[in-house]
C-alpha cells in the first residue's frame, strides 16, 4: 500500500493544507494548448529529471497549469452560494434571539471565532477529501474519509454523528418552515412541512448536483434580494443605540447555537463534484461563501437588535415581533425566511445524498435518503423544536464532527507536520473536547433535576 503524502503549510492561505507533491492531471505531465488543434504536447518535466528534483519540478508545473486554468465561472459562483446557502437557513432567523442577551459586540466576537474555526477546518477537510478522492478515483464521502484515516471504528462514529447532525438540522429547518408557511397561507404546519420535505427530497434525489446547486443559487439570490429590501426598510427604523448594550457574562452559552449557524462543511464533497476536485477552486469557493455568510450574519444580528428592544426577563423572538407588525419589513422577513430555509434543506439533502450513495446499494440508499430527509418534518412538530434542535446540533454533532474529527484525521497519518501545525491542531481538539464536556454536564444535570438553570437557548 502506498504511503500517505506528507502535508505542508500552504502559502495561499494561513489556514490551508495541501499535499506536498500534488498529483498531475490526466495528461500525465504533458501540456496541451486547447486553442490550437493538433498541437504537439510538450513535456512539463525536463528529460532525465528524477527523485526530489522531479517532485519539485512536478509541483511547479502543476502550479503553472492551475494558473492557466479556469478562472471564476458559473460553477464557482454556484459553489460559493451553496456554501452560504447551506449555512443560512431557518437558523439565521434565530440569530437576533440568540444575540439579544449578551448584546451585539459580544455576539459578534463569538461569530468571528466560530467563522475562523470553521474556515480553518474547512481547508483541512478539503485537502483530506481531495487526497482520498484522487486515490479512490471518485469523490468520497466524509464517512469514507474517516474510514481511511481513522479505521472502521472511526467511520462508524463519524457516520452516526453526521446523520445526527443532518437530522437535527432538518428538524430545525422544518420547524421554522412550517411556522413561516402557515403564517403565509393559513394552512396547518404539519401538512406544509410534509409537502416541503417530499418536494425538496424529490428534487435533490432526481436531479444532478449541478442542477440542485443552481436551484439553491436562485433561492440564495431571492434571499439576498429580500435582505436588501429588509435592510432598506429596516435601517431607518432601527435604534442603533441598542447595539451599545453588552453583557459579556452570558455570551458563552450562545456559542453552540452560533457555531451551528455557521456550519457548511457537510457540502465539501459536493463542492468536489461541482468543481472537479480542484482544491484551489474549492477553497476559494469556501472562502468567498463563508465571508459572505459572516457579513450577512453580523448585519442581521445588528439590525434585529436595533429593531426590537431587549427586555430583561422577557425574551421575545425578534422575528415573531417583526412578523406581527405587518408592512414591508414583515413581508421581507417572511420571504427571507422561506428562501433561507429552502437553501439549507437543499444543501443538507445534497450532503445526505453524497453520504448515502457512497458504497450503499441504490435501493437501500434511496430508502435511507427518503427516511432521513422526510422524517425530520414529523419531529419538527414538537414544542421548542426550532431552538432546541439548533442548540443540540451545535453542542454535540457539530463540535465533534468539525471540531474534533478534522484534527484527528490530519494527525493520524501525516508524519511531517511542523511543531506549530501539530500544536494548533491539538489545541483545537482540546478546546472541542472541553466544550462538549461542559455542554454534556449542563444537560445531564438539567435532565436529572440537579440544576435549575434554564436551557442554553431559553
Amino acid at each position: 500500500m502506498a504511503s500517505m503524502p506528507s502535508v505542508r503549510w500552504s502559502g495561499c492561505l494561513p489556514f490551508s493544507w495541501q499535499a506536498q507533491v500534488p498529483q498531475l492531471p490526466a495528461h500525465k505531465g504533458l501540456a496541451f494548448d486547447r486553442k490550437r488543434p493538433g498541437h504537439v504536447p510538450k513535456p512539463l518535466l525536463p528529460p532525465g529529471t528524477r527523485g526530489f528534483a522531479a517532485a519539485y519540478a512536478r509541483e511547479r508545473a502543476v502550479g503553472k497549469l492551475a494558473m492557466r486554468g479556469e478562472g471564476w465561472n458559473q460553477k464557482d459562483a454556484a459553489a460559493s452560494v451553496l456554501v452560504t446557502g447551506t449555512a443560512i437557513g431557518g437558523g439565521f432567523l434565530a440569530l437576533p434571539y440568540t444575540s439579544a442577551p449578551s448584546g451585539f459586540v459580544p455576539s459578534a466576537v463569538v461569530m468571528l471565532v466560530s467563522w475562523a474555526l470553521l474556515l480553518f477546518q474547512a481547508h483541512v477537510v478539503t485537502d483530506l477529501v481531495v487526497d482520498e478522492s484522487r486515490r479512490a478515483g471518485r469523490v468520497v464521502s466524509y464517512a469514507t474519509l474517516a474510514e481511511r484515516r481513522l479505521g472502521s471504528g472511526g467511520r462508524a462514529v463519524l457516520s452516526s454523528l453526521f446523520l445526527l447532525l443532518m437530522m437535527a438540522t432538518l428538524v430545525s429547518q422544518f420547524a421554522k418552515a412550517g411556522s413561516l408557511l402557515s403564517a403565509l397561507t393559513g394552512l396547518p404546519e404539519a401538512g406544509l412541512s410534509a409537502v416541503l420535505a417530499v418536494g425538496l427530497a424529490t428534487l435533490t434525489w432526481k436531479s444532478s448536483s449541478n442542477t440542485t446547486a443552481s436551484v439553491n443559487g436562485l433561492l440564495t439570490l431571492g434571499f439576498m434580494a429580500a435582505c436588501a429590501v429588509l435592510f432598506a426598510a429596516g435601517v431607518p427604523l432601527a435604534d442603533w443605540t441598542r447595539l451599545s448594550r453588552t453583557n459579556w457574562s452570558v455570551c458563552l452559552p450562545s456559542f453552540p447555537t452560533i457555531l451551528q449557524l455557521f456550519v457548511y462543511l457537510e457540502v465539501i464533497p459536493t463542492l468536489g463534484t461541482i468543481l472537479k476536485l480542484d482544491p484551489h477552486r474549492m477553497k476559494r469557493a469556501v472562502l468567498v461563501g463563508s465571508v459572505l455568510l459572516l457579513i450577512l450574519e453580523l448585519a442581521w444580528s445588528g439590525l434585529g437588535l436595533g429593531l426590537v428592544p431587549f427586555v430583561q426577563g422577557l425574551r421575545a423572538d425578534p422575528v415573531d415581533v417583526l412578523l406581527g407588525r405587518g408592512g414591508l419589513v414583515s413581508a421581507a422577513v417572511l420571504v427571507l425566511g422561506c428562501c433561507a430555509v429552502c437553501t439549507t434543506i437543499l444543501g443538507t439533502n445534497l450532503a445526505l445524498r453524497s453520504f448515502l450513495s457512497d458504497g450503499v446499494p441504490k435501493r437501500v440508499s434511496a430508502f435511507a435518503f427518503v427516511a432521513t430527509s422526510v422524517l425530520p418534518a414529523v419531529a419538527s412538530l414538537w414544542p421548542n423544536a426550532f431552538f432546541g434542535a439548533i442548540d443540540f446540533a451545535g453542542a454535540y454533532p457539530v463540535t465533534l464532527l468539525w471540531g474534533c474529527a478534522p484534527p484527528l484525521m490530519a494527525l493520524a497519518k501525516s508524519k511531517r507536520l511542523s511543531g506549530t501545525q501539530t500544536t494548533l491542531l491539538k489545541l483545537i481538539l482540546l478546546a472541542s473536547v472541553v466544550s462538549v464536556t461542559i455542554c454534556a454536564a449542563q444537560d445531564i444535570g438539567r435532565f436529572l433535576g440537579l440544576q435549575s438553570v434554564a436551557a442554553r437557548w431559553a
